[in-house]
């Protein structure tokens, strides 16, 4: 009987080191952009994966009967990637679960999964977003609990309500599901952080546009290559002129209005040509791979006009027109 609690916990375990892999395998997918259907599908399959390595090393209670937690990835699946990806998840381990045996224990299990999917969905209509996760976590896992005892019951004669054996499970899944969402949770908020605190990093805080520290690694990169492939790299330098006399003037809400909007029409105009940064205060910086020296000017001058005839509504009733100056140079030609 020790042995058996001691599978299960190991089965347990075994839960806990494939959600580190799927969050792992979530992250790299989801640096690339993906529909979200697809991203739901794709999650269902990670979690019939987890199912189908849970049934592996599941433990016997009988020669047609395994216990374990393939149930816990279906309620992962559907808090947090959507009842598409637990229904890919349940159909995927429903099937999969032939494969350990065509039994009527493979057949109540398969009927289980149905049921608990549905119980999932009740369960997520009765309490609303709003509701705590623990509290539906906690019902879910609850429900996934008692009707995978239920299956034991009916098909192992010598197991009870009361078997030391569902006890021990009991108290696994339910302290082990918890967990699991509680991981699951903590996984995807730190990841989140993290990519939040990685675009902080690189980007303007206000225009949005590329930061100072950006500019630094891009400049370096294409410096490099320029020496290396004997290329040129062109930089336009961008100043708004009297600026700190629109801020002294309408203060400095109304200069960071200005400074959001330049922000986009450098991007609108210059996007596909350069790379656009703000270098800080009232300084902007575009660089140009690949553009000649006179497409370079063109495009300048281009910004140039449009920004003197560009009204700014700096409040409800004032409007402001301002101009920037600019300085180009190209890398090596014109540079020492």
């Amino acid at each position: 009987m020790y042995s058996l609690l001691e599978d299960l916990i190991i089965n347990l375990s075994l839960v806990i080191s494939l959600l580190f892999i799927f969050m792992k395998i979530r992250w790299s997918r989801n640096q690339r952009k993906q529909s979200f259907k697809l991203t739901g599908m794709l999650d269902g399959l990670l979690g019939g994966v987890m199912g189908i390595v849970l049934m592996h090393f599941s433990v016997a209670l009988s020669q047609d009967t395994i216990v374990d937690f393939r149930f816990i990835p279906v309620i992962l699946m559907f808090l947090f990637s959507g009842k598409e990806a637990a229904g890919v998840t349940t159909v995927i381990i429903g099937l999969a679960r032939f494969f350990f045996g065509v039994s009527a224990s493979a057949w109540s299990t398969l009927l289980v999964s149905i049921i608990l999917l549905m119980g999932l969905m009740l369960i997520n209509r009765l309490w609303t977003e709003k509701d705590s996760l623990r509290l539906k976590g906690t019902c879910m896992i609850i429900l996934a609990t008692v009707l995978y005892a239920s299956t034991y019951i009916v098909n192992v004669e010598e197991i009870t309500w009361t078997s030391p054996i569902l006890i021990g499970f009991y108290i696994l899944s339910v302290t082990g599901g918890l967990f699991s969402i509680f991981l699951m949770n903590y996984l995807r908020l730190s990841e989140y952080l993290l990519r939040k605190y990685e675009i902080e990093s690189s980007i303007d805080f206000l225009t949005g546009l590329k930061n100072v520290r950006t500019y630094n690694e891009i400049i370096d990169r294409y410096s490099q290559k320029v020496k290396e492939q004997g290329s040129s790299l062109s930089m336009a330098m961008i100043d708004i002129d009297h600026f700190k006399s629109l801020n002294d003037e309408y203060g400095h809400t109304a200069g960071d209005f200005v400074l959001v909007e330049l922000a986009k029409l450098f991007e609108d105009m210059l996007g596909e040509d350069a790379y656009v940064f703000r270098k800080g205060g009232e300084e902007f910086a575009a660089l140009f791979p690949s553009a000649s020296l006179g497409k370079v000017i063109t495009l300048m001058e281009g910004c140039r006009k449009r920004v003197a005839v560009t009204p700014f509504e700096v409040s409800v009733s004032a409007t402001v027109f301002t101009s920037i100056s600019v300085g180009i140079s190209q890398y090596p030609s014109t540079v020492d």
